[in-house]
């Protein structure tokens, strides 16, 4: 359930580069369109007391988020997501709206 998630900048060249080497051993998105993109839309949710952020700011190993979520610009689904974050690792639990 849970993973770790690690997020790296790569320039241009090295984009390309993994890019078409990684197309010869893994099959595109089957969401994705042309050219492998495609579009996300988040509207993240805190409360009152901007729980969700202050866990962020002061570094608090347990911390949880919630976010509105469509995959696909004609999709038409919109997901509920609550995002966890326990220390270096992470899950994502989500309910079709």
């Amino acid at each position: 359930m849970y993973r770790h998630e690690l997020k790296l900048s790569i320039n241009a060249l090295d984009r390309a580069v993994l890019s078409s080497r990684l197309s010869k051993v893994l099959p595109r998105d089957p969401h994705s369109g042309p050219g492998g993109t495609y579009t996300v839309r988040s509207i993240y949710f805190d409360d009152d007391r901007d729980t969700a952020l202050l866990q962020k700011l002061t570094g608090q190993l347990y911390r949880e988020k919630f976010r509105l979520r469509t995959y696909g610009r004609d999709s038409g689904v919109i997901y509920l997501e609550r995002k966890i974050k326990r220390g270096n690792l992470g899950c994502k639990e989500k309910a079709r709206l």
